[in-house]
């Protein structure tokens, strides 16, 4: 007997616990490689991080890609709040942006990416003293966005969930979930860590 850490479901996820443990000696056993977070963990944390960075291909997710770029540099004077609202323009809004700042499809003949990309300090947005500037990867991505015809989402908890079919990938993968992750990880060039190959490996697809 010996005292060693089992994880043990627990709301959803998994959770350490230290108990006591007996061996078989009847069994052969495998040592599993030291992962600091559980695996459902690491796996959210990656698509989150992979889907809302700009670099991720595919459709641009307002809610995801542009809101956030939105929300930190102009809704403070673009926004909902009539007390701060400058010019009268609002950007939360896609009726708001598009009667006046945003021609969809045309970023070229939009008054918001004039603004965004001046070279005059003074007319350049968000103002020098906000203390905030647009990076050059975020003005690239709201242009595509407008180019794209400028779409809004609602908030993401009352829009619909729709089905995505897994992709199809080079490497072989033992889950529908990982098959997302895998796409995405070769469409640049990229592969999964040894040690998220070797955890896989004790993950049993869930029957159905």
């Amino acid at each position: 007997m010996f005292n060693c850490r089992k994880y043990v479901a627990r709301d959803g996820d998994f959770a350490p616990r230290t108990t006591a443990c007996r061996f078989d000696t009847n069994v052969s056993y495998k040592r599993l490689p030291t992962i600091a977070m559980p695996l459902r963990s690491q796996i959210v944390g990656l698509l989150m991080l992979w889907v809302s960075s700009p670099l991720c291909g595919g459709d641009i997710r307002f809610n995801e890609q542009i809101r956030p770029i939105l929300a930190e540099n102009c809704l403070h004077c673009h926004g909902p709040d009539t007390g701060h609202r400058e010019g009268g323009l609002r950007l939360d809004t896609e009726e708001g942006a598009k009667a006046s700042a945003i021609v969809a499809g045309d970023s070229d003949n939009s008054p918001f990416m004039h603004r965004i990309t001046s070279p005059d300090s003074d007319e350049r947005m968000p103002p020098l003293e906000s203390g905030k500037s647009l990076r050059g990867e975020e003005v690239e991505l709201l242009r595509r966005w407008i180019e794209a015809g400028a779409s809004y989402q609602g908030h993401w908890a009352f829009e619909p969930i729709i089905a995505s079919e897994p992709p199809t990938t080079q490497a072989a993968v033992k889950s529908e979930i990982d098959r997302f992750i895998v796409a995405k990880l070769e469409a640049n060039g990229l592969t999964l860590s040894q040690k998220f190959r070797d955890i896989s490996s004790f993950v049993a697809p869930r029957s159905t």
